[in-house]
């Protein structure tokens, strides 16, 4: 499975060209400041940062998933589609 993903309001994005089940795919940046960069680019009030993914499996099958990140709770909320 091919993954392309981007944080969005910044120049960060990439690519992955295979995922497997169980194992953990670590995006190249460090922390969580590239998460609050991105956001207070929306505003000082900003809440929070947005990674759009997007996947095509071996299939051929595209997917797409938007991860959340809410400053007040550090936590990540992800919304899966097609």
């Amino acid at each position: 499975m091919e993954l392309e993903w981007a944080l969005l309001d910044s120049d960060m994005k990439g690519t992955t060209p295979f995922l497997q089940p169980e194992k953990w795919v670590q995006l190249p940046f460090d922390g969580i400041k590239p998460l609050f960069n991105a956001g207070l680019k929306k505003g000082p009030e900003a809440t929070t940062a947005t990674i759009v993914c997007r996947y095509r499996s071996l299939s051929g099958v595209r997917y797409s998933s938007m991860c959340i990140y809410t400053f007040s709770r550090f936590e990540f909320v992800t919304t899966f589609g097609n």
